[in-house]
């Protein structure tokens, strides 16, 4: 089977399944059938291992995130490991998209033009020893996204601390990893993260990040307001923050406008650039009056296995051939979400749901 590199915002196929069951009979059916993912799981017998820890320093600019990332992380198999394998997420943008033809090109590329994302690990350390790496490639999976790193040998239940340097260029295009009119929209991989470890000691580079510990701090070289992983930072606010995820989701836009509304003891807010000024020929309310009225609707009709959060955060991003992607620990919404005729807006609100309970089975 090829090997591929799972998008860190992508939604679980078995909810994409329960989507389709349910597109057809409106929000009611979309929560009906997603309240059969929301049933407790049995807990398994084994202890889980640890966790890897990352401690990330890195700066943003305009279209480029660059730094240091420490990683720790434990041998859990039971034989001996002389490597570890790296993914260079944003190295899938390297080359132009497949598929991409005249109607969808507008939806990907702004200028309509190609623009590259790419990776570079400048180096990597173990204490003050610079260890030697390799390109890894695998059948499925694009050029430069794995880079092999040799090590001393790391016994089972011993500790590894690798020390990566690393820069990000950040494509111009829309989606959930890109800059479009100076907001970066990064929802995963936009530093070199570990891929997961199987029990045998080899490396599973066809599933999505593992949970890990992240120990965030951020400086602004362009001030912008920040969001990472739902945690809120103003421009000029010193961005730190620690994590526990399989990711790290980061928009970062010269403004950010905050509205906020409660149900049920649920505070929801929603994050979002200025509204464009344009005619208005109609009587309905405001577009982000809209949206809130959606969300606090949306989180009201839960499906009753769903126990409400304290807070649920919604940022609205330049999504373009998806009106949804979930970012682990807020939900990124379109920001052509429910900008439609009426008739056409439960769609959208079926979209805005299924991307909504995502994060509530995450919990």
């Amino acid at each position: 089977m090829a090997l591929h590199i799972t998008e860190p915002g992508a939604v679980p196929a078995s909810l994409d399944r329960a989507w389709e069951r349910g597109r057809g009979v409106g929000l009611a059916g979309v929560i009906a059938v997603l309240a059969l993912f929301a049933l407790p799981s049995a807990a398994g017998g084994e202890l889980a291992p640890p966790i890897p820890i990352y401690r990330l320093r890195a700066a943003i600019s305009a279209n480029r995130i660059e730094g240091t990332i420490a990683v720790s992380f434990t041998n859990a198999s039971n034989r001996v490991l002389d490597e570890a394998v790296f993914v260079r997420f944003a190295n899938r943008f390297a080359e132009p998209d497949a598929g991409i033809n005249d109607f969808n090109r507008q939806f990907v590329y702004p200028e309509l033009e190609f623009d590259a994302g790419r990776m570079e690990i400048r180096d990597v350390r173990l204490g003050d020893a610079v260890l030697p790496t390799e390109t890894l490639r695998e059948p499925g999976v694009p050029d430069g996204a794995l880079v092999r790193v040799v090590m001393p040998p790391l016994p089972p239940g011993e500790v590894a601390r690798l020390t990566l340097n690393f820069r990000t260029e950040v494509p111009h295009r829309f989606g959930s990893f890109g800059e479009f009119e100076q907001q970066l929209t990064l929802n995963g991989g936009w530093y070199p993260y570990l891929a997961a470890a199987n029990a045998d000691g080899t490396w599973n580079l066809a599933g999505p990040p593992p949970l890990a510990h992240f120990e965030v701090q951020l400086s602004n070289d362009i001030e912008r307001d920040v969001v990472l992983n739902g945690r809120s930072f103003v421009r000029g606010q010193s961005v730190q923050a620690s994590v526990d995820a399989h990711y790290l989701s980061l928009v970062a836009a010269p403004q950010l406008l905050r509205d906020e509304t409660r149900v049920d003891g649920t505070r929801i807010v929603f994050l979002h650039q200025p509204e464009r000024r344009a005619r208005r020929d109609t009587f309905e309310p405001t577009i982000t009056a809209i949206m809130m009225s959606t969300l606090r609707d949306i989180v009201a009709k839960r499906p009753a296995q769903l126990t409400p959060p304290d807070e649920i955060t919604v940022v609205e991003v330049p999504l373009r051939l998806n009106l949804t992607a979930n970012g682990e620990g807020m939900a990124l919404v379109s920001d052509r979400a429910l900008k439609v005729n009426w008739l056409l807006r439960p769609f959208h609100q079926l979209q805005l749901a299924q991307a909504l309970y995502t994060e509530l089975l995450r919990d």
